[in-house]
């Protein structure tokens, strides 16, 4: 790669960064904002705790469970532990899975299958404009 090949997707990145942080988390955080009780910093903490430890987990093999390190999608897993404790905070409260809940975990499991799709196609295009 080239010195300016370099720079523009450095400030491509940057940009989307900081994009990102001047919309205050954009799509993402409004994914996480619907959630019940994520707001608390108790909450929070205890979320990104699990979070990295799931993630670490999967990364070495603590538990010599898969016999080698097992790569694992961050979003896969950040939207699993979301939705498994939404769904484990409201069957504790209602008793039972309401539709709305089932609606919300549909809707992010959907938007999660959008950004595959994007990723997806994006891979195919680029492997296409570097061919030619």
């Amino acid at each position: 790669m080239s010195l300016v090949e370099f720079s523009v997707s450095v400030l491509i990145l940057v940009g989307l960064l900081g994009y990102i942080f001047y919309s205050k988390g954009g799509a993402v955080q409004d994914v996480v904002r619907v959630k019940f009780n994520t707001d608390d910093i108790k909450s929070a903490t205890i979320i990104d705790f699990i979070y990295g430890l799931i993630l670490y987990v999967f990364k070495e093999d603590y538990f010599n469970i898969w016999g080698a390190k097992l790569p694992m999608s961050t979003t896969w897993i950040f939207i699993g532990l979301l939705a498994g404790r939404e769904v484990g905070i409201r069957f504790n409260i209602e008793k039972k899975i309401s539709k709305a809940t089932t609606k919300m975990i549909f809707s992010d499991l959907a938007k999660v299958f959008a950004g595959l799709f994007v990723s997806v196609v994006l891979v195919f295009v680029i492997k296409l404009l570097s061919a030619s």
